[in-house]
């Protein structure tokens, strides 16, 4: 049995900091999602999908956090994979996706106005992505719907 959480993804604001904790001016948006993972250790297994947006340098990134821990998900190296979005429409969006080492996936430069207007319409979505490295192969699957 598939598990899948879909929760309402409602764009919220957040300011970056400097180094006292005191608020820039500079803000970017956000939403927390609830999904799953699967590697060769586990099938389906609850994750956390820190999803950020920064208009200001025209990125996306989402964080992901395996077993919906504080620590984020480790690749082995950085590299490039892909990413599909299904739309509220049912059409599937095919974007390159940057994966850091350290658990973050970067939308950014041509791949940014691809990501941005693959979730612009209000409506139902699905993101998917397996990251297939080396040694190891995994997948990430959340649901949201954008209000």
């Amino acid at each position: 049995m598939m598990l899948t959480l879909t929760t309402l993804a409602q764009w919220e604001t957040e300011y970056y900091v400097d180094d006292f904790g005191e608020p820039t001016g500079e803000t970017f948006e956000y939403f927390d999602e609830l999904g799953v993972f699967s590697n060769s250790a586990t099938t389906n297994s609850e994750c956390a999908y820190f999803v950020k947006h920064d208009k200001n340098s025209e990125n996306f990134s989402i964080s992901i956090y395996p077993y919906n821990s504080k620590s984020k998900e480790s690749w082995i190296s950085s590299t490039f994979q892909e990413a599909k979005i299904k739309n509220p429409s049912g059409d599937v969006v095919i974007v390159k996706a940057f994966c850091y080492k350290k658990g973050q996936v970067i939308f950014s430069d041509e791949d940014y106005p691809i990501f941005r207007d693959a979730i612009s319409d209000v409506g139902d979505y699905t993101f998917l992505m397996k990251y297939e490295g080396k040694y190891s192969a995994s997948t990430y699957k959340f649901k949201f719907t954008i209000k």
